[in-house]
């Protein structure tokens, strides 16, 4: 958070310098600066200036840019497209990287590349074999060189690969085994990503377990102020209450998922509830959940989270 926070209060410095860089076609000043801020971006609600600034940065000629600086730079290009649910260029700037990468013969790199190219099969369910593939030779890698962050990443990677085909049983054990390595590592920040897709995992046989792993993901997604967190973790909850039954609840908490996923730049949410089966957009035809929907995208944070915590019920008229 506190990195987050020092990027908040240096943004217009961190825009000028950028949009200096590119102005006088500095390639590889833009690109070391677009990989640096990918992240900040991302959390912090600004997807799509991000987005443009990858465009920018990336359309500059290469010239003498190393190839290790233009991989990092796709990287980072990749993963806005990514949070913005675009596949199709994503998977552009992450195979460029993946080839630089390869070319480059460093297994690190190769592997991290391999890991990035997996999601953009993985969630929109379009190429389970090359998912996997590529989820698994980043595995692979990682053992070999001993990489205990990596290994941690790409086995959640993989499980991903599992939960978006909708294989779910052979998919668990792989996320827990992820789950134990950032646990042992302190890594909150993967740690709640391991519990959000346990807990899809576990709701058509453990929603007990599943709400655990969604209590327990939440205060580590808000802590740092992951807003582009907010729309895929409330969402998990909205499901979860749909799957339990309570409607309205779920079509409120969907609500401020929308919301923030508006207000954010983010796409994701949709492909994860999907998934389950959870439409709202269907159950919005009915009126009073219509209001529901509405009445969440007007709510605060802190009211979401009381929400999805069951510390706010509906009363009789809104029930």
């Amino acid at each position: 958070k506190t990195v987050l926070d020092r990027y908040e209060r240096e943004h217009d410095n961190v825009r000028a310098a950028l949009s200096r860089a590119i102005a006088g076609q500095h390639a590889e000043v833009a690109m070391r600066i677009l990989a640096a801020c990918w992240r900040f971006w991302q959390m912090r609600g600004y997807l799509a200036e991000g987005r443009e600034q990858a465009e920018r940065a990336l359309a500059l000629p290469p010239g003498s840019v190393e190839p290790e600086v233009r991989g990092a730079a796709l990287e980072a290009g990749g993963g806005l497209a990514y949070w913005q649910a675009d596949m199709q260029v994503s998977r552009a700037w992450y195979a460029e990287a993946l080839e630089l990468a390869r070319a480059s013969g460093d297994d690190a790199r190769i592997a991290n590349a391999l890991y990035n190219l997996s999601f953009t099969f993985s969630l929109i369910s379009e190429d389970q074999e090359q998912a996997r593939a590529n989820a698994s030779e980043a595995v692979e890698i990682y053992r070999r060189i001993g990489d205990q962050a990596g290994i941690g990443r790409s086995l959640w990677g993989l499980a991903n690969s599992y939960y978006y085909f909708r294989d779910f049983a052979p998919g668990i054990p792989i996320v827990e085994e992820a789950l134990q390595i950032f646990r042992r590592m302190g890594d909150r920040f993967m740690t709640a990503w391991g519990l959000y897709i346990l807990a899809l995992f576990e709701l058509e046989t453990d929603r007990k377990a599943t709400r655990q792993h969604l209590e327990e993901a939440l205060p580590l997604f808000t802590e740092t102020e992951d807003k582009s967190s907010y729309g895929l973790i409330f969402d998990g909850f909205a499901t979860l209450e749909w799957a339990e039954g309570d409607v309205v609840r779920a079509m409120r908490l969907a609500g401020y998922g929308a919301a923030t996923e508006r207000s954010a730049g983010t796409g994701l949410a949709s492909l994860s509830r999907e998934v389950a089966g959870f439409i709202p957009e269907a159950l919005a035809e009915d009126p009073q959940l219509a209001a529901a929907h509405a009445e969440g995208q007007r709510i605060t944070l802190e009211q979401a989270t009381d929400l999805a915590l069951h510390r706010h019920e509906p009363t009789s008229a809104e029930a």
